[in-house]
């Protein structure tokens, strides 16, 4: 091997490293977290944390329930024009529910088309297990003894009004479960 090759192997060597040390950089999410998950945000699971009012991604292979109780799901495409059109109904109602309902968990599952094009294994894996086709989609599941017993799919952009209300049936209907 030449002194030119193995300065070029070096620099090809070096070049790649900077590529991955560039890629993690630009992946890594600001450690306290978002305010609102949007077309720009990094593809993902997203918890929402009511006390400092922000969403924080997961690390995990697909989402699961953590404990028992109510939690709504965003199935949330950044493609998505119903799902731009939907998300200042979704945060309002967060923001609204969270202040009430301690006892809720709010998640968002995001991909840029569903599990087809998805820059993270573990929402495109969330997207397949719920068997989710239709965005937006809100899936309310209530868990008791670590299964979920109860689920209800809402699709489409709807109004607060229709989110609230189904909400509120849900809740009340999964509780007497």
């Amino acid at each position: 091997m030449t002194s030119n090759e193995s300065d070029r192997e070096i620099q090809d060597i070096l070049q790649k490293f900077l590529k991955k040390l560039l890629e993690k950089a630009q992946k890594r999410e600001p450690s306290e977290g978002f305010k609102i998950i949007d077309s720009s945000s990094p593809n993902g699971i997203y918890v929402y944390d009511s006390s400092s009012r922000i969403w924080r991604r997961i690390q995990c292979d697909k989402f699961s329930p953590w404990s028992d109780g109510l939690y709504i799901i965003y199935f949330d495409n950044t493609k998505c024009p119903a799902c731009r059109k939907y998300d200042p109904t979704w945060f309002k109602f967060v923001e609204d529910t969270s202040s009430r309902d301690s006892d809720v968990h709010f998640v968002i599952v995001l991909c840029d088309w569903f599990a087809r094009k998805c820059r993270a294994e573990e929402a495109a894996s969330t997207f397949r297990e719920f068997g989710v086709r239709a965005s937006p989609t809100t899936v309310l599941i209530y868990v008791k003894d670590g299964k979920i017993i109860r689920r209800e799919d809402i699709e489409g952009a709807v109004s607060y009004q229709v989110l609230a209300t189904r909400y509120a049936l849900f809740k009340h209907t999964a509780k007497m479960s």
